[in-house]
């Protein structure tokens, strides 16, 4: 198994996770909530965690795929 591959990827996928959390934050400041710093923190730790770890890409991308035959 490419472990590396699935690394990488569920590190993007924790980036972008961070990306959207930062909506919540959002919503907190238009309606003046206390609880966005929570989503924020969570936020930027996310977001820096999954963008400093992949920095480095793979250097095997290519996974192998097993052949499905439909009959």
């Amino acid at each position: 198994m490419n472990y590396s591959i699935i690394r990488y990827t569920l590190l993007k996928v924790l980036a972008a996770e961070g990306c959207l959390m930062l909506l919540p934050v959002l919503v907190s400041v238009i309606y003046q909530e206390k609880q966005g710093i929570i989503y924020a923190i969570v936020a930027v730790l996310s977001i820096v965690l999954g963008e400093l770890c992949t920095r480095k890409k793979p250097k095997k991308i290519h996974c192998l795929q097993k052949r499905v035959y439909l009959l």
